[in-house]
């Protein structure tokens, strides 16, 4: 896949991603099985986290108060559920 006309962020994002990935970050998409840092990546940092800690694992809830998704589910940096916007 050719990136010429896309911009050198995009461009890395591609390099580290992959194709279908890198689409899809830089089109502000994510998907459930996205790490924390894919995450901030395509749609930016949450607004605020709410963060339960349990014995064996952490789960957050990120909260979006703009955009199409609501609430970004992970558990121990990996997206387990979206919520996206009524």
């Amino acid at each position: 896949r050719s990136t010429d006309g896309v911009s050198s962020a995009a461009s890395d994002v591609y390099k580290r991603q992959g194709d279908e990935l890198g689409h899809k970050i830089n089109n502000g998409i994510i998907e459930i099985g996205f790490t924390e840092a894919m995450v901030e990546e395509a749609i930016g940092r949450p607004d605020s986290v709410n963060r339960t800690t349990y014995s064996y694992y952490v789960r957050e809830q990120w909260v979006y108060n703009q955009g199409d998704y609501r609430y970004i589910y992970l558990e121990d940096g990996i997206v387990t559920a979206i919520q996206n916007k009524g």
